[in-house]
């Protein structure tokens, strides 16, 4: 039982060494990440955006660089731009590169561009014949964050 419990202490420890460095990030890392984001290759520009995104509402500096990197050719850099709008929260200058990634080849970028409309509330109002247009759309996930987005920007009764 005691060789046990040290393999499993042995085995926490090597977790926790592996888990990513992205737990101490801070502020000051955000310049290098924007860095990373717009100048690495597509692994080192998808791991940028998933770190922005860990920083959570702190990473609000980074959010321009993010609306940009919405049209890197990356399908997984795109996925986890939307991921750290999500995560940072996005503003008002984020509705119309959201809007636009409505329409992204990539349904996972489509549903998560959706997601972000919704969070903006009625701020994204001008977003509404695109989300409309989205409940149409080949992928189910789409449809459902469509529709949760039109009921967050315009109340149930409005869609």
């Amino acid at each position: 039982m005691k060789n046990f419990r040290f393999t499993l202490v042995v085995a926490a420890l090597a977790l926790g060494c592996q888990s990513g460095s992205s737990s101490n990030l801070s502020t000051n890392d955000i310049p290098r990440l924007i860095r990373d984001l717009k100048q690495g290759d597509e692994n080192t520009r998808a791991e940028a955006a998933e770190a922005l995104g860990d920083l959570g509402a702190d990473g609000k500096p980074a959010l321009p660089a993010l609306l940009m990197a919405l049209g890197d050719e990356g399908e997984r850099v795109r996925q986890n731009v939307l991921r750290a709008i999500v995560a940072i929260g996005p503003d008002e200058k984020a509705i119309q590169p959201l809007t636009n990634s409505l329409k992204d080849s990539d349904n996972i970028v489509r549903a998560l561009s959706a997601s972000a409309l919704g969070q903006l509330g009625p701020l994204a109002r001008k977003s509404i014949p695109a989300l409309r247009e989205a409940l149409h759309d080949r992928d189910e996930n789409v449809q459902k964050e469509a529709a949760d987005a039109l009921k967050a920007i315009s109340g149930p009764e409005k869609r």
